[in-house]
């Protein structure tokens, strides 16, 4: 399942509706954009607050427990102009070599701290 990317701006939603950014688990960092009616203080879920009506990630800089304790803030890594579910707290994965490379209890999977091993598995020919 892809990430949840159904607007990029409020122009690519019906009329009356606004383009909020989400939570989004298949993305990689956590948010997406779904079209909604205007949203009210409050109404955003955590992590996101409503500005004029649209939900908006919650920037790091802001809200520093956001962030996984695998990840950093840099709330500079969010561009301004970029789409909505490109507007992202600011989190990003922290990069490794080893495992001694990331935090406690954390590994160094696919040059990425992860808070889990995985495992490796042979990839089987689909029909």
């Amino acid at each position: 399942m892809g990430p949840q990317e159904e607007c990029n701006t409020d122009g690519d939603c019906p009329e009356g509706s606004r383009c909020h950014a989400v939570t989004d688990n298949c993305s990689e960092d956590g948010v997406g954009s779904a079209c909604f009616a205007a949203c009210e203080e409050g109404g955003c879920g955590e992590g996101f607050v409503c500005e004029s009506g649209a939900c908006r990630a919650v920037s790091c800089a802001d809200e520093p427990t956001h962030c996984g304790t695998w990840q950093a803030c840099d709330p500079s890594s969010v561009q301004s102009g970029d789409a909505v579910y490109d507007q992202h707290h600011g989190c990003i994965n922290v990069s490794c070599l080893s495992d001694q490379d990331c935090p406690d209890a954390f590994w160094c999977v696919n040059s990425f701290c992860q808070d889990g091993r995985g495992s490796c598995q042979e990839v089987l020919d689909r029909p």
